[in-house]
């Protein structure tokens, strides 16, 4: 098969895929077309690559067609490299799912706690200090209020929602399911973090771009504006992607660019892995706090009327 005739089948595997015929149906059809049989391989990455739903993979797609790159691999490179991602990636955002986790255990056990502190034990409380002709304590009568209940652990929902949230966006962001230019990398927690993978997805775009046979014009001049789509740049932003991709391209025309590519990807990897770290580590520590205040609060609700009732006996 020419390289004419793999292209060919790429796009139109694509298409028929995209119309709803089965992956073996768009193999045959297209093989008896062009008049040889295409792999099983090449429909596979078609077929995955279509439905694609990432905006960067689709630029990248149609960069490849408008420049008559080698779309086949182009396709295998994008594959390799989301495979990449996430196998280096997804072990580390599994731990802010891991956090998600803990904060909806922590909601159900104080949503728990607060049903059986109004229910069985605050009446019983009542009835003895009103016996005694004594208020409860103010902070017990405070958690017996149904609306600061309710706002209680509306709020322990709504962390373990926003956590799910980001946990999700992040992995989507960082395994080139949603584009990198989404709201993610305005997030304060995950700034740091989304510039290195800013930098890091220019490096990995420039390697694919030049397998697939991109000249050094169009790899100087093509691959900020595939990364970051129509999203907006501050002028610091566009200057470390200037200096990135001139060492790159200077890389190529000394024969040096596979070295130097390997140098920019092991060090942007490393500072993302690194900054993702600090940020699940700041987040858990500011979670370890909130919950200790709600919950010691609850529970120092619980004992005051103990206390006072011992006092009074």
């Amino acid at each position: 098969m020419t390289d004419y005739d793999r292209e060919f089948a790429l796009r139109q595997v694509r298409h028929l895929r995209g119309s709803g015929l089965s992956a073996e149906q768009a193999r045959a059809r297209i093989s008896s077309q062009i008049g040889h049989e295409i792999s099983e391989e090449l429909v596979s990455a078609a077929a995955e690559l279509g439905a694609e739903r990432s905006p960067l993979i689709r630029r990248l797609l149609d960069f490849g067609q408008a420049k008559n790159l080698d779309l086949a691999q182009l396709s295998a490179s994008i594959l390799e490299m989301r495979g990449g991602l996430q196998a280096r990636l997804l072990p580390e955002l599994r731990r802010f799912g891991g956090l998600y986790l803990y904060v909806t255990l922590i909601s159900s056990a104080v949503l728990i706690i607060l049903v059986l502190f109004t229910v069985f034990i605050i009446p019983q409380f009542s009835l003895m200090f009103d016996a005694f002709g004594m208020d409860l304590p103010g902070l017990t009568r405070l958690l017996m209020d149904s609306l600061v209940q309710w706002l209680l652990v509306g709020a322990l929902f709504l962390l373990a929602a926003v956590l799910f949230s980001v946990s999700k966006m992040a992995k989507g962001v960082f395994a080139l399911r949603r584009d990198p230019g989404s709201w993610l990398i305005r997030f304060p927690l995950f700034s740091r973090a989304m510039k290195a993978f800013d930098l890091w997805m220019h490096v990995l775009v420039f390697e694919l771009l030049l397998r697939s046979g991109a000249s050094a014009e169009t790899l100087r001049s093509e691959v900020s504006g595939l990364v970051h789509g129509d999203r907006k740049r501050s002028d610091a932003e566009q200057e470390r992607v200037r200096q990135l991709i001139a060492r790159l391209t200077a890389a190529q025309a000394l024969g040096t660019v596979d070295d130097e590519l390997e140098y920019w990807d092991s060090r942007y990897e490393s500072d993302l892995t690194l900054t993702l770290d600090r940020s699940r580590s700041m987040l858990g520590f500011g979670i370890q706090i909130a919950l200790g205040l709600i919950v010691g609060a609850v529970v120092v609700g619980l004992y005051l009327p103990i206390f006072a009732v011992a006092r009074i006996g």
